[in-house]
């Protein structure tokens, strides 16, 4: 990607499937990613992105499972293990163009002559339908576009397979529950 960024730090990009793990010890996951944890000892940074803060949230408005007293929980656990939250800025914005833009040219639906549907207004391609015709989850994306824009590894349960083939080696994932 020739896109640049902010000066590169080197660490670890939390997905909240991750957080969830680490945080809860009844979480059939919380020792295999305690593990990996303690396996990096003095190791490069741990962050979390505003994606993932804002999936917490809404998690927490619409949850009617979750108690009040395990969301405070939550949100303790957050504010202590994450102080800084690594924010969507202009500066996020072209590595996310970069991404979205290389899943469409390879993911997106042919039409009626087999053709990729590049005449296709921007705003067909910004909803949620067309994230599921490129077989992504825009958070997800958004929180790649984070790992490359800060070349930090994005640590996840979700595959996100499509993402990683477009990213052409400048995204590591890695899944601490298996």
């Amino acid at each position: 990607m020739s896109t640049t960024g902010p000066a590169a730090t080197y660490g670890y990009l939390l997905d909240l499937n991750i957080l969830r793990a680490w945080q809860n010890p009844a979480h059939a996951d919380h020792q295999k990613v305690l593990g990996r944890m303690a396996a990096l000892g003095a190791a490069p940074p741990i962050f979390m992105s505003a994606v993932t803060l804002g999936e917490i949230e809404f998690g927490h408005r619409v949850s009617e499972a979750t108690s009040k007293a395990a969301n405070k929980a939550f949100e303790h656990f957050i504010s202590t293990q994450f102080p800084a939250v690594l924010p969507i800025s202009k500066t996020t914005a072209p590595y996310y163009g970069d991404l979205k833009a290389k899943l469409f040219d390879r993911f997106a639906p042919k039409d009626a002559t087999g053709r990729r549907r590049k005449h296709t207004r921007v705003a067909q391609l910004t909803d949620p339908l067309s994230d599921l015709a490129l077989g992504i989850d825009e958070n997800d994306l958004w929180c790649a576009a984070v790992a490359v824009e800060y070349n930090l590894v994005l640590v996840s349960h979700d595959g996100m397979q499509r993402i990683r083939d477009v990213a052409n080696g400048q995204l590591q994932v890695e899944d601490w529950r298996v």
